[in-house]
Formats: structure tokens, C-alpha cells, sequence
């Protein structure tokens, strides 16, 4: 373990806020599965399990039978966590899990430490920690079992993590099993009100599921989670750009409307300059996000064929069609962009307008 990664890991196991107390009795989270093999088709499991079974569900292995099937066989286990402010009063929120299960998650699917770091401090961005981390000692301490403990010395697992306004993705792939682990956490999403907080995770695991096939792939994760962001951003714009059609109609700004026929008083006033703020400071957001996801299909790119022998025969299947299908994503995200700036240049003129 490098010094930043350790440092990570006791920073995050003395500073993380849990929300323990208010679990409530036998909690259950939401789980997703996906398992492929040579002679079945691929399965997808969306169900609830209690507490005290995500370690055994995490530590899961893919059930292709034996011999060539075990060795084709692919799967992909997710736990969905909620994060939360208890209070206004507090400035970081809290994993609504228990800290020894959590723990426990991250040493199973040998996590990183490094992106404790970016957990706990609310990082955004696309972030990639290469297999250079072997499992720490804190799996004898809190109780993993001998056989899941051996060979993890051999493991070498890439560390991927994703930070939307939404979500935080990450997500470890152990190519000898052709096995994903991943932690889902989902951000309070104060910013979603108005449209739906169920907006973000919905298009998430539908696109998922349509991609359920490449689960070969150590990408999929990274994949789904960009196409995901612009079908999410897709409602959002339309949403925003009617908010600023309105408004250019209320204030007489509008090509398609008549002058002010009353003057306008400071209530209306006030609600317009909010709506108008709020479109802009949504804009800013969108335009960082794409930025983000720019790198994440540039990593896909450059990363999609390793050293020879490297990636098996469907690992680098299922990672080539993801990949192809990266330039038609590519110019949706470009038009979504362009009108963002076409939208963002009508709402700061028209700020002006209302604030004068």
C-alpha cells in the first residue's frame, strides 16, 4: 500500500460520518447481479437483500460451471448505498450504512484506498487508480474468511471511480475471474426536486440492463455511466430551455411575444432573476459534467487494447463493441453542448434584462 493510499484509509475510517442510527431494524439495499457464461443466457437480478448478507453477496463468484465454462464465465455485483445529510448543520453526509459492513465491502472487492479519499471529500470526475494495490491486512482483522482471503496477494485489480451530482460509481474488475465489484452511492439530491430525484438511477440501470451482454468488459461500468449522464441531461435541458421560454414571454423578451402589457412587479421580478439563476448555474454544471465524460470515453479509447494476451477472447469482444459505440455518443454529447451554449448566452441576456 502506497503512503497516499494508506493515509486515505485512516483518514476515511476516523472521519466518515455512518447513518447507523437511523437504518431502523434489519435494513435491506438494493442489489444488482449480472452474471454471463458460454452456455446460458445472461442474467440480470435486481433485488433487496439484508444487511448482514452484502458481504456474502459481494463475494459471489460466477457460477459458469467447470472447466472452460467456469473460466468464461462473467459477472458483476453492485451495492446500492444511499449518502445523506443528517442535518443541515452537518457539512459532509453520511453513508446510510454501518461502518464495519462497508469496510468490509471495500476490502472485498480490494478497493483502493486512494479513492476513500475522493469518497469522503465529495470528489467529482472520472479517476482511475491502476493495479498496483495489493489487499490490505484489515481483512484478517475484520473477520473475511481464509479461503476468500487467498490468493488476493496475486489479485491485481484496477480502481475506477466516477463522481456525478448524482452518484458516485466505483468499481474494481479482477480479470482473471472476469468478475466486477462495485459500490452505486447515491447522492441527496436537493438539485432533482423539481424533476424527479428517480430521473438519474432509472436511466442508469435500464441502460444497464440493455448492455448487460458486455459484462466481459472491465469498461461496462464506465460505458453506462456516461450514456446514462446524457440521457439524464437530455430531460434536464429541455426542462431548462422551456423555463427560459417562458420567462422571455413573461418579461416581453421574447422574438414570438408581444411588449410587457403591465409592468411587472418585484415579486415577478425576484421569481424571474431565481428561475433565470437557476438555468444558468445548471448550464455550468451540464458543461463540467460533459468535460468529464469527455475523458471517460478518452480512457476508453486509449485503453480498449492492453499488452497482447492481456484481455481474453470476451473481454476485448465486449470492450470493442462498447467502444464502437463511442463516436455516435460522441456527437449526441457535442449537439447537447452546442445548445447549452445557444441556451446559456439566451439566460444571461435575459438575466441582464430582469435585473436592470
Amino acid at each position: 500500500m502506497d503512503e497516499f493510499a494508506q493515509l486515505s484509509r485512516e483518514n476515511f475510517e476516523v472521519f466518515q460520518r455512518y447513518g447507523d442510527a437511523s437504518l431502523g431494524p434489519d435494513p435491506e439495499f438494493r442489489t444488482i447481479s449480472v452474471c454471463a457464461s458460454h452456455n446460458a443466457p445472461t442474467s440480470y437480478v435486481d433485488k433487496e437483500l439484508k444487511l448482514g448478507h452484502l458481504n456474502r453477496f459481494f463475494r459471489g463468484q460466477p457460477s459458469g460451471g467447470g472447466g472452460v465454462a467456469a473460466a468464461r464465465a462473467a459477472s458483476l455485483n453492485m451495492v446500492v448505498i444511499d449518502s445523506r445529510l443528517e442535518s443541515w448543520s452537518q457539512p459532509n453526509p453520511s453513508l446510510w450504512v454501518t461502518k464495519d459492513v462497508f469496510l468490509n465491502l471495500v476490502d472485498t472487492m480490494n478497493m483502493n484506498p486512494a479513492a476513500l479519499w475522493l469518497l469522503r471529500s465529495e470528489y467529482d470526475g472520472f479517476h482511475h487508480f491502476p493495479s498496483s494495490y495489493a489487499s490490505p491486512a484489515y481483512s484478517e482483522e475484520k473477520g473475511m474468511p481464509e479461503e476468500d482471503r487467498a490468493g488476493m496477494e496475486e489479485q491485481e485489480m484496477d480502481t475506477f471511480y466516477i463522481g456525478t451530482s448524482s452518484f458516485v460509481l466505483i468499481w474494481t474488475f479482477d480479470r482473471q475471474r472476469s468478475q466486477t465489484r462495485a459500490l452505486w452511492i447515491l447522492r441527496q439530491q436537493r438539485q432533482y426536486e423539481d424533476l424527479g430525484s428517480k430521473a438519474p438511477v432509472a436511466w442508469f440501470l435500464h441502460i444497464l440492463r440493455r448492455h448487460q451482454d458486455h459484462v466481459y468488459s472491465p469498461f461496462l461500468l464506465a460505458y453506462v455511466a456516461a450514456l446514462s449522464v446524457c440521457c439524464t441531461f437530455d430531460g434536464e435541458i429541455s426542462y431548462r430551455a422551456h423555463v427560459v421560454r417562458l420567462t422571455e414571454r413573461e418579461t416581453g423578451y421574447s422574438t414570438h411575444s408581444s411588449s410587457i402589457q403591465e409592468r411587472l412587479n418585484i415579486e415577478l421580478l425576484t421569481v424571474y432573476i431565481k428561475e433565470v439563476g437557476e438555468v444558468l448555474n445548471h448550464v455550468a454544471n451540464q458543461e463540467r459534467h460533459f468535460r468529464m465524460l469527455d475523458s471517460i470515453l478518452d480512457f476508453l479509447i486509449e485503453n480498449a487494447i492492453v499488452d497482447p494476451g492481456g484481455f481474453g477472447e470476451k473481454e476485448e469482444s465486449s470492450t470493442r463493441r462498447l467502444v464502437a459505440a463511442i463516436p455516435l455518443l460522441r456527437r449526441r454529447m457535442h449537439a447537447s453542448q452546442e445548445y447549452l451554449q445557444y441556451l446559456k448566452e439566451r439566460a444571461e441576456r435575459l438575466s441582464t434584462v430582469v435585473s436592470s
